[in-house]
């Protein structure tokens, strides 16, 4: 790692190389949870099998410690800040004594918090349901009311519960309606908390200044 230091990378993470020493619901969780924050991260990448043992920079603690928000995920804080990043892996081996207390309940918090910090993605998820159900529940009145013609006009006879099908439809217009709306404040809190987080748009790399003659 100091080595990697040492050629001009300030960042230099200790990646896992396997994960076979875990138990088999550990290694599909922690796969499924780096490969969520993969989709929604966006420009944040959180490399996988990357724990807090890491070598970094003076410079990039000092901006780590720069950023005001209080809830800390120092695993997706420091990819935020960038500079020049790279990997040296290592096998973690089984563990000899005693047993470790990182349980599932710590690694749920960590996800949690890393998912909330890292991304507002998720709160558009009512809204999209909003947008699905109110399209099919459209298709599903423009069926209806095309049966109940045909079925007045005589031109087809259908055994159908128009008055059933229609309560039903209503049900899930008031369901998209309050979906709808909840995911609309949902969007609004979201940017809300962005603007709580107070990160900074961009972290300068380097000032160049002309020299003059």
């Amino acid at each position: 790692m100091i080595q990697k230091y040492e050629t001009g990378f300030e960042v230099v993470n200790a990646r896992r190389a396997s994960r076979k020493e875990d138990s088999f619901m550990k290694r599909f969780t922690a796969k499924k949870f780096y490969d969520y924050m993969t989709r929604i991260s966006g420009k944040i990448k959180v490399p996988s099998n990357v724990g807090h043992y890491r070598l970094i920079s003076r410079r990039v603690v000092d901006e780590v410690n720069a950023l005001t928000e209080s809830t800390r995920v120092f695993r997706v804080e420091v990819p935020y800040i960038g500079h020049k990043t790279t990997e040296v892996l290592f096998s973690r081996q089984k563990r000899v004594k005693g047993k470790s207390h990182y349980n599932y309940h710590a690694m749920f918090d960590l996800a949690f918090n890393a998912i909330i910090s890292s991304s507002i993605k998720p709160v558009y998820w009512p809204l999209w349901t909003a947008i699905w159900i109110g399209f099919l529940t459209g298709l599903s009145l423009l069926a209806e009311l095309v049966l109940f013609i045909l079925a007045q006009t005589s031109v087809i006879n259908f055994a159908i519960n128009f008055e059933l099908w229609l309560i039903i439809n209503s049900i899930f217009v008031v369901g998209t309606i309050t979906l709808l709306v909840l995911g609309i404040i949902a969007i609004y809190v979201g940017k809300t908390f962005i603007e709580a987080q107070g990160r900074p748009f961009y972290v300068i790399d380097e000032v160049l200044t002309k020299k003059e003659n």
